[in-house]
């Protein structure tokens, strides 16, 4: 009975991360969040300073971690 329940909770976190990557890829697949809240004319600079202050200048692994951090606390970020 205990192995089942281990097999259960192992095949669980699996799920769930494969859970987290899909919804992660879909979020990142949909285009640079910057360039949806600035305006159309706005400088280089005004883009890499939000890219900047959205943490989206990490490479996509940190972002991943970072990402899995604040999923465990309940923080799903903000609503663009």
């Amino acid at each position: 009975m205990i192995r089942y329940i281990l097999e259960r909770l192992l095949q669980a976190i699996v799920s769930l991360i494969g859970v987290t990557i899909v919804v992660f890829a879909m979020v990142n697949l949909t285009g640079d969040p910057s360039l949806v809240m600035l305006p159309e004319d706005a400088s280089a600079e005004q883009v890499e300073m939000v890219r900047h202050e959205l943490g989206l200048d990490q490479p996509l692994v940190v972002r991943y971690v970072q990402y899995l951090g604040d999923l465990l606390q309940g923080d799903l970020g903000t609503s663009i």
